[in-house]
């Protein structure tokens, strides 16, 4: 005879996924923390489409992983200028911060906002 553990697969089934949301809202913020480490200093400024490069840190330190649901986890930063180099500004000039993360979410099927 056969008997349904469904409960306990779902629950099971919960557990890891929220685990995997976890490690990869981790690694994409490593991922964008990593694309905007450039230094300033040695390097000069970013390039038009370049990520922007570190100069005091402060938009590095700010990346920041947060979840809003048990599926839903939001990567972004609490800095206004963030947005600016994230959406302002004709496409061609955009330094996108989070984009290419994006990007990477989707490829990953990962339920992940960027704000």
């Amino acid at each position: 005879m056969l008997k349904w553990h469904g409960e306990e697969f779902k629950r099971q089934l919960r557990t890891e996924m929220s685990k995997r949301l976890d490690m990869a809202g981790a690694y994409l913020r490593a991922e964008v923390v990593k694309n905007i480490s450039l230094p300033t200093r040695t390097l000069g400024p970013s390039l038009v489409g370049e990520y922007p490069h570190a100069d005091t840190g402060k938009l590095r330190q700010s990346i920041f992983t947060q979840r809003t649901s048990p599926t839903t986890l939001i990567v972004g930063s609490s800095l206004v200028y963030a947005k600016v180099h994230e959406y302002k500004g004709r496409s061609f000039f955009r330094r996108t911060i989070f984009e290419r993360a994006a990007q990477l979410a989707k490829i990953l099927g990962a339920p992940i906002r960027f704000r």
